[in-house]
């Protein structure tokens, strides 16, 4: 997704980078990825540097990323890092994120309301047609799979036009998704 303000990039591989040196909300470089272990390097460096917010939008739950230990301890730490971080996830079914989620589901429920899942309703307005994936990180990252079924995309560290326009798909589909009991804390 690009941004007519912004001027286009040439991608840079992600293995001709030091990620550890590059600065959310800082480093505009464009990083494509092309494997599961780099995108979950990605997610782990956006969200060490993280303060506010993740949002994630996926037409399916992808338990190969969100399944692995390192994305969910990432996630963990930046909650705990910052009291007032939170993390929205849509996800078209809610059925298929609590079956396959495993530690990220109880991680995110131990830590609702700052967690927040929701089921998109497909097909109920504009925003709803969006096939990709994308994970937002404040108001300044992203990450972005135009297929999700293949762990290839782009991310960048500094990308507020791009993120913007991601987060008019993410507020469009969050404003009709519906909540849902399996999505919902546990109380014991």
């Amino acid at each position: 997704m690009t941004n007519n303000n912004e001027t286009p990039k040439l991608i840079q591989p992600f293995s001709s980078l030091d990620i550890s040196e590059i600065k959310l909300g800082e480093d505009s470089v464009l990083i494509g990825f092309e494997s599961r272990d780099e995108l979950n390097q990605l997610i782990a460096a956006m969200l060490d540097q993280g303060k506010k917010e993740m949002r994630y939008l996926s037409n399916k739950f992808d338990r190969q990323v969100f399944g692995s230990a390192g994305v969910c301890d990432a996630i963990k730490q930046f909650l705990i890092n910052s009291r007032m971080a939170t993390v929205k996830t849509l996800v078209s079914s809610s059925q298929e994120f609590v079956q396959s989620g495993g530690r990220l589901i109880e991680l995110l429920r131990s830590n609702m309301p700052r967690v927040e899942c929701r089921t998109r309703r497909i097909g109920n307005s504009d925003q709803s047609t969006f096939s990709g994936s994308f994970i937002l990180i404040d108001d300044h990252g992203y990450i972005y799979l135009p297929d999700p079924e293949r762990f290839k995309g782009t991310a960048c560290f500094n990308a507020v036009g791009t993120v913007d326009k991601f987060s008019e798909v993410f507020v469009g589909n969050w404003n009709v998704a519906s909540t849902d009991a399996e999505m919902q804390p546990i109380y014991i």
